[in-house]
């Protein structure tokens, strides 16, 4: 997903084996795969990136577990 995106970018939960076991495991307890979440805010650190999304407020996401959602994916 793009890093930069602003609150109200859509992405999808796509975790694809990306990111540490423990953050992909932590959020496929909370998050449903090839969903549509939209993005609250993203938290850009020196090596990595998190992603706070509207849908689950106070928890942080590796942005690696994400794609962006655009027309390629109209029909989800």
């Amino acid at each position: 997903m793009d890093i930069w995106a602003k609150h109200g970018h859509k992405v999808i939960f796509q975790p694809e084996n990306n990111g540490y076991e423990s953050e992909n495991k932590d959020a496929r307890a909370v998050l449903e795969l090839d969903k549509v979440y939209t993005v609250d805010h993203v938290q850009v650190e020196s090596w990595i990136s998190y992603v706070q999304l509207v849908e689950v407020p106070n928890k942080l996401f590796n942005t690696v577990l994400f794609n962006d959602y655009g027309v390629e994916n109209a029909s989800i």
